[in-house]
């Protein structure tokens, strides 16, 4: 469990002012962007490329965090260690896009993947144990953990941060555990956003196992997917490939607001299962479907907060249009928005599922326009329907879990839920956000109790 310190939001900023800097931050950030993604010439004898979608060479998309989670092993790092190394090259050598750079060609729009065929760098780095480098271990504080992962390397960088630089965009790293060097170690991987969703690195991911085969994934971007998600969805996508500039003012008003001294609250809980049970019982005897997922019950209590003016749901599209596939790799996700009375049930989120529509009656308008300033948005995401564990030969998993800096990795207009894996049979919520927002989720049945997860300043 773990506590990033409370909110401090008061200001006497008026709508005008506030809106006024949020503009001049937007154009700043829009303007710093740009300055970093140069266009370059390239020789592109011996080389291959994808022209990523347009989605992804967005400025959103750009600015997202890497892609990153931490698993703690019990066994021997040197054995696994070798064994890593074989397994990623295997990887790579099935999957060469995975050793490409984010380039921006002249005179063509958008981003691009660039690889050599001929060359097919290592992305796996083990680190030795050295009692003088920064300290991993499972008795760390988490944010400790993700200090000393980011200073050896293992956390890339953001798609803003790579483009037209030598920047990995893929790596698996494992360091011995400080605490028992010979007898446990963590392995992180971690994979730039501007190249694959939580479905794509997860299928990489998977193959990290003793247990996996190695398999070719399909790096082809189909650019028919964005037309193809707003045709499902009634043209109200939650990741447009170009946001209202609206949503973008909201965006910077919430840096406006960490500016003056707004600091993120992180704890993650397991998922109360018994609830969870309970809630797909009392939804078949409603009547309105035949059944529910858990992710339909965790999706709604969290949703459910009472200060969400609009509510998310991320969902993988892949064989839910025509051109994705699941063996296609990219951003082939996208958001489910609703308002609040859309959320309030299940069997509502099992609907809205079957549907790509919100299903609440009588039907609900999003937030439009200026209303937007200031608007509070809750954001579900599931990882652990991707996710079949790691399992090494020899070794015991004791625990998986995201890795993130969540201080820098969030804004204030967003409360966060991350469903995930953290061992096998179990799942648990990441929950991230305010602490106003905070309490009202802990009071939902589908909290249980809390992962046992050192980090600092819980209470």
């Amino acid at each position: 469990m773990f506590d990033l310190t409370s909110l401090s939001s008061s200001t006497c900023m008026t709508p005008l002012g506030v809106t006024a800097a949020a503009v001049v931050v937007g154009a700043a950030a829009v303007w710093w962007i740009k300055s970093k993604s140069k266009t370059e010439v390239i020789d592109m004898t011996s080389k291959s490329e994808v022209q990523l979608l347009e989605m992804e060479s967005s400025m959103v998309m750009m600015d997202q965090v890497a892609i990153t989670t931490i698993t703690f092993v019990k066994g021997d790092p040197s054995t696994t260690s070798t064994f890593l190394q074989q397994r990623v090259a295997s990887i790579v050598a099935a999957n060469p896009w995975l050793t490409g750079r984010l380039v921006r060609r002249k005179g063509r729009k958008g981003c691009f993947l660039v690889w050599d065929t001929t060359k097919l760098p290592s992305h796996f780095h083990s680190y030795p144990h050295n009692p003088s480098d920064a300290p991993m271990s499972r008795e760390i504080a988490y944010e400790d953990v993700y200090v000393a992962a980011n200073k050896r390397g293992m956390v890339l960088k953001k798609g803003m941060d790579s483009v037209g630089r030598d920047q990995d965009l893929f790596r698996v790293s494992l360091v011995p555990d400080s605490s028992q060097p010979t007898k446990r170690f963590v392995v992180v991987v971690s994979m730039c956003h501007v190249i694959g969703d939580g479905h794509t690195f997860y299928s990489v991911h998977n193959m990290l196992s003793s247990t996996a085969s190695v398999s070719a994934l399909d790096p082809t971007r189909q650019q028919a997917a964005t037309e193809e998600y707003e045709k499902a969805m009634g043209s109200e996508m939650g990741l447009p490939p170009s946001p209202s500039g609206w949503l973008i003012a909201n965006m910077m008003w919430g840096m406006v607001r960490i500016l003056f001294g707004y600091k993120a609250r992180a704890k993650v809980y397991y998922v109360n299962e018994e609830h969870v049970a309970k809630c797909k019982e009392a939804a078949v005897k409603e009547g309105r479907v035949g059944w529910v997922s858990t992710n339909d019950v965790v999706t709604s209590e969290i949703l459910k907060t009472p200060y969400a003016d609009t509510c998310m749901m991320a969902v993988n599209f892949r064989n839910k249009v025509p051109s994705a596939s699941y063996h296609h790799v990219g951003n082939y996700e996208n958001l489910l928005l609703y308002r609040p009375p859309d959320v309030q049930s299940p069997s509502l989120i099992r609907l809205s599922v079957s549907s790509l529509r919100r299903a609440s009656s009588p039907p609900t308008t999003l937030i439009e326009g200026p209303r937007r300033l200031g608007e509070k948005m809750t954001c579900v995401t599931n990882w652990s329907s991707f996710d079949k564990g790691l399992e090494l030969a020899g070794c015991d998993t004791d625990l998986h879990i995201p890795l993130y800096d969540f201080v820098s990795a969030t804004s204030p207009v967003f409360f966060i839920g991350i469903v995930f894996r953290p061992c096998k049979g179990k799942l648990a919520l990441l929950l991230l956000g305010s602490q106003r927002d905070m309490s009202e989720v802990e009071k939902m049945g589908v909290v249980g109790e809390k992962l046992d997860v050192v980090m600092r300043g819980s209470e």
